[in-house]
Order: structure tokens, then C-alpha cells, then sequence
């Protein structure tokens, strides 16, 4: 798990981050948090906001990484930006790169050492029931002999030819498929982001055919909500 956090000054507490945390670290191996905290740990050890992060961490078996300063006005220089880790053996480095002409903050960084697990291959078969003609399905089904079930003598015989003739139509209207899948799973990815990226996709594919603002407008502010829930 890699999270980002900003906390705005004066804004917000850390109780909401920490219950967040607590509830998420048991589900992965491995956890990385950087961000702007707005807390400067190199304030003095009696300052309340400082000592509670401090001990935060602590309690959740995790290390902040020692940092110098990252934050520079013309009057002060606060260590505000952090970077926390549950495995600091497997920090390979780690720092700060001054960026002046860009931002106040410093770029902080770190090199980890995780092996990734390789994707597995897997061939999945299906059927694609989505592009049936229902007509020709019905027109085929009509057609066929059904009434010779009643000739077969046993139950056995009975099964066989009712699922040979519906296997038939089915072989003919949605054949079987075979597909490799070769990417990874992606659990973010909840049933309701996906209904809203058919969404999204419908409203592009409606203004790409009809032209008209409205669809387009529809598109933009339903890619825009897709982007902030993933």
C-alpha cells in the first residue's frame, strides 16, 4: 500500500487518518505513506501535535524515516513532509531533492526493496451472451424437432436430446470463446467505479455520434467523478 496524505494547517485531525490506517494495515503486507502532515517534528518534543504523530506510528509499528528539513520560507525551515514505513530494512535509500524554483517543499523520495509477484496467465472460456439475434435464435429454436422427446423411452435419452438440441443453439448463437487474461487483478476497482465507467463510456460514445454539448458535458464531469474514486 502506497498513500499519499496532506493535512491543510490548522485543518482536520489525525484521528480520521489514523482509524484509516488501523483499518488498512492488516490487509497488506507492506505500507508507505509520504505526504505533508503540517506538523513539524523539529519543533520542540513538548508540542502536542508532534508528540501525537510521533507516537501514532509508533503504536502502529511503523518508523518515520529521518529527513532534514523540507519546507523553506524566508524565515524558517520545518520538517513537515514525511515518509513512514511498516519494513525499514527493506528501504534501500531515501532523501530530499531541493526544488526552488518549482515549490517551497522539498521532492522527498524512497527506494524499496519488494519483489513483485509475476502475473500467472489465465485462460477463461465463455460465452457471449450479449450479441444474441433474438429473432434467429427463436426462428432456430422453432425449427427444431422438438416433439421427438416423446419417442425416447428412457428419462436418460430424454436429458440427452433436450441438451444437445439447446447446446446446438447455443454453439451456433453465442459460441464458446477462450481468452488469456495477463493483467493483474485490480481490487480498487469496486462495482460501483465500474458502473460508472459504462457510464462515462456511454455518455462519449453518445456525444461522439450526436455532437451535442450536453452529452459532452456529461462525459467530462462522469470522467472527472471516475478519476476522484479511483
Amino acid at each position: 500500500l502506497l498513500g499519499s496524505c496532506y493535512r491543510p494547517p490548522k485543518i482536520g485531525y489525525m484521528t480520521i487518518f489514523e482509524n484509516a490506517l488501523l483499518e488498512l494495515l492488516p490487509t497488506y503486507e507492506h505500507v508507505i505513506v509520504l505526504g505533508d502532515f503540517n506538523t513539524d517534528l523539529l519543533r520542540d518534543k513538548d508540542f502536542y501535535d508532534r508528540t501525537y504523530l510521533i507516537n501514532m506510528f509508533y503504536a502502529s509499528n511503523m518508523e518515520i524515516l529521518p529527513l532534514t528539513a523540507t519546507y523553506h520560507t524566508d524565515d524558517s525551515n520545518t520538517l513537515i513532509d514525511l515518509i513512514i514505513t511498516g519494513d525499514p530494512e527493506l528501504t534501500v535509500s531515501f532523501g530530499q531533492l531541493p526544488v526552488p524554483g518549482i515549490s517551497k517543499h522539498d521532492l522527498i523520495y524512497v527506494v524499496y526493496n519488494m519483489k513483485v509477484p509475476n502475473v500467472i496467465n489465465k485462460n477463461i472460456t465463455v460465452r457471449n451472451f450479449k450479441k444474441i439475434n433474438i429473432p434467429l435464435l427463436m426462428s432456430d429454436a422453432a425449427s427444431m424437432q422438438w416433439m421427438q422427446i416423446q419417442e425416447l423411452n428412457s428419462i436418460d435419452d430424454m436429458v440427452s436430446y433436450l441438451t444437445q438440441n439447446l447446446i446446438s443453439l447455443y454453439n451456433k448463437h453465442a459460441p464458446v470463446r477462450s481468452f488469456c487474461t495477463n493483467r493483474p487483478p485490480a481490487p480498487w476497482i469496486t462495482p460501483e467505479i465500474r458502473a460508472l465507467m459504462k457510464e462515462r463510456d456511454l455518455a462519449r460514445k453518445r456525444f461522439m455520434r450526436k455532437k451535442e454539448m450536453v452529452w459532452r458535458q456529461t462525459f467530462c464531469r462522469l470522467r472527472n467523478k471516475v478519476k476522484q474514486e479511483i
